[in-house]
């Protein structure tokens, strides 16, 4: 997916749910994003640990993985997720493990944290072109949109020419659609660009514009990018890196 317009989208209406595959089973992931406080990032990941001893007793069975941010205004931040799940799992895990996970966060996390929230986003997997395996890669470039209200539908139809164009051409790019449901700013879309490192920030030798002209031509590949910059009101690029030490995963049994 191109640099120049986007590693990563994340749009919110609820409206657009029917649309944009909002409910498709499997495909809902909750993220928790934590800020530390001044000079407590240490303590914050030791109280990280700690707290993800508690899921490994209590028995967790969902993977939770952690990022922390390095490049722009909220580089330090910590984003905790669970991804591939239903509606309903949510209410089945809080019944389960939600009062003794508020409070071991209350003696593990809470002591060090400085504010964050948590939201809720669906991966759209008919645009996105994943890795294989489950694995996240080291590090992931991040590029947050904000769209006009009521522009997701027109938006989405944008995508979907952009990733059907990757298709046709083989363009070198694997990457990770996400909507933002409910938690944030919105509408909204995301896409994550997965990395093995900083070597891969470097553009491709045919550039996105390039590509899109390959696959439909100069004027259509021209009506795409202009209508994106209609529907777009604001941007933002970070670059996250996976903490593994920070994530967790149920043992096999």
């Amino acid at each position: 997916m191109p640099r120049g317009i986007g590693l990563l989208l994340v749009a919110v209406t609820l409206a657009a749910g029917p649309v944009l595959g909002q409910d498709k089973a499997g495909n809902i992931v909750r993220v928790f994003e934590t800020q530390t406080k001044a000079g407590m990032s240490a303590q914050y990941e030791e109280g990280r640990k700690r707290h993800f001893e508690y899921h490994k007793k209590a028995g967790d069975t969902w993977t939770w993985n952690t990022w922390q941010v390095e490049t722009g205004d909220r580089a330090g931040t910590y984003f905790t997720a669970s991804a591939g799940h239903n509606w309903k799992d949510f209410d089945a895990w809080d019944q389960k493990y939600g009062s003794g996970d508020d409070a071991d966060a209350a003696r593990n996390l809470a002591p060090y944290s400085d504010g964050g929230g948590n939201a809720f986003y669906t991966y759209l997997p008919d645009v996105s072109r994943p890795l294989p395996g489950n694995t996240p890669s080291p590090m992931s470039q991040i590029l947050w949109f904000n769209l006009n209200m009521w522009g997701e539908m027109d938006f989405m139809n944008q995508i979907k020419k952009i990733h059907e164009a990757i298709g046709k051409t083989n363009w070198p790019a694997n990457y990770y659609w996400y909507m933002l449901v409910d938690g944030g700013e919105g509408p909204t879309f995301a896409l994550a660009l997965p990395l093995k490192g900083w070597a891969d920030m470097q553009e491709p030798e045919v550039s996105f514009p390039m590509m899109l002209e390959k696959a439909y031509g100069r004027t259509e590949a021209a009506s795409i990018l202009d209508r994106l910059n209609q529907i777009i009101r604001r941007q933002r690029t970070e670059t996250w890196r996976y903490r593994p030490d920070l994530s967790y995963a149920p043992s096999n049994p």
